[in-house]
């Protein structure tokens, strides 16, 4: 009896041993599973790790710390996939166990950012609140200040955009959101602060064309036509066949009245780009100042074939046609123009004034009206107006 008692002793002995190895041997093996895709995610193979976390995560016995490690980079894994849907599964599961993560938020940000050309077109909204959720909670570096920046850029809240990349720029390494700044204080007319940046840009990197030919504009603007000269020579030099160099000198011959100068770089620019409707503005006006008047319809025509919502070709067009006593043809031009855009005052009293030519005084007062309404500084219209309403 008592070598019975000690044979079933040994016996269930030896089973809890045998059941305890196989746990061990069982645990080990979702171990791997979740290393397996740890390894798979920096590998980029994010199907393969989606799927070694999967089958971790339906083991009911992992520690939580083992639990929330695959959770976070399974999620990280869906983002990579553009599983946008089950990564936000997985974040709910994460905070109903109090975990947030800013990294998760800052990846979901910069998927939305369409920075691979994943949508359509950006979300900038839905960009904003994921990196404003990974901003609260503690993420701070140099590239997620530049991706926060570009998402309130795209909802044109341009002083927080500022702000961030002013952040982002504290880390040279980050000296392309220089360029950014220079860009955005341009598009906003802070040409001061533009050419400021733009300066700081070409310290880092001087074979970006777009500079000079930005840096070219703000100062033809700015009436600084020598600076102009010299900035855009400098991209010249840099690619003689930029055809944005090349229209900006032509531009600039154009205000200085060189015209032969300018002429010869806007069909240098069509040569370049043959569907450039600005140099065929610019041509048709130098043919007009020439008194080509057939060459001029024809670029102003060349123009219009290749942005049919050019205001200033119909106005040109008008112009020439009301010149030749052909009043119909001017007020259809002109007409047009207004259609094209009609929240610009020029269209509306070019048009007035045709309607004055044919007698129409009634559609000319709407038109001088609709001029004030646009642009209340507009003297011209204003003493027109007063005029017609004295008859």
């Amino acid at each position: 009896m008592k070598n019975k008692y000690y044979l079933v002793l040994i016996l269930l002995l030896v089973s809890v041993i045998f059941i305890n190895s196989n746990f061990g041997f069982a645990q080990e093996q979702d171990n791997i599973k979740l290393i397996n895709g740890i390894e798979y995610y920096y590998n980029h193979e994010y199907n393969k790790a989606i799927e070694n976390f999967s089958d971790f995560l339906k083991n009911d016995l992992v520690n939580e710390e083992m639990y929330i490690d695959a959770l976070y980079y399974q999620t990280l894994s869906y983002i990579k996939n553009k599983e946008v849907s089950m990564a936000k599964n997985n974040i709910k599961k994460l905070k109903n166990n109090g975990y947030e993560f800013a990294r998760i938020h800052w990846e979901i940000g910069k998927l939305y950012l369409n920075k691979e050309g994943y949508y359509d077109s950006a979300l900038f909204s839905e960009a904003k609140n994921e990196l404003e959720k990974a901003s609260m909670l503690g993420v701070d570096s140099p590239e997620f200040h530049s991706d926060l920046a570009s998402a309130y850029q795209g909802l044109n809240l341009y002083e927080k955009a500022i702000k961030e990349y002013e952040i982002s720029i504290l880390s040279d390494k980050n000296f392309k959101d220089y360029l950014n700044l220079a860009n955005l204080h341009k598009n906003i007319n802070e040409n001061k602060k533009a050419l400021k940046y733009y300066k700081q840009y070409l310290e880092f990197n001087k074979d970006n064309i777009s500079v000079y030919s930005n840096m070219g504009e703000i100062y033809i603007n700015n009436q600084e036509y020598e600076k102009a000269i010299e900035i855009l020579n400098q991209g010249l030099d840099k690619n003689k066949e930029n055809f944005s160099i090349q229209f900006q000198l032509g531009k600039l011959y154009f205000l200085e009245e060189d015209y032969n100068s300018a002429k010869n770089k806007f069909e240098k620019v069509i040569e370049l780009d043959s569907d450039n409707y600005s140099s065929f503005y610019y041509l048709g006006k130098i043919a007009n100042i020439n008194e080509d008047i057939e060459r001029a319809k024809y670029y102003f025509e060349q123009a219009l074939k290749y942005n049919p919502k050019y205001a200033d070709v119909y106005i040109e067009l008008g112009d020439i046609y009301l010149k030749e006593d052909n009043v119909y043809k001017a007020i259809s031009h002109y007409s047009s123009a207004v259609e094209s855009n009609p929240e610009y005052p020029k269209a509306h009293f070019h048009l007035a004034k045709a309607f004055i030519e044919r007698g129409m005084k009634e559609a000319a007062i709407s038109e001088l009206r609709e001029t004030l309404h646009l642009s209340d500084s507009h003297k011209e219209a204003e003493e027109l107006l007063e005029k017609l309403m004295e008859e």
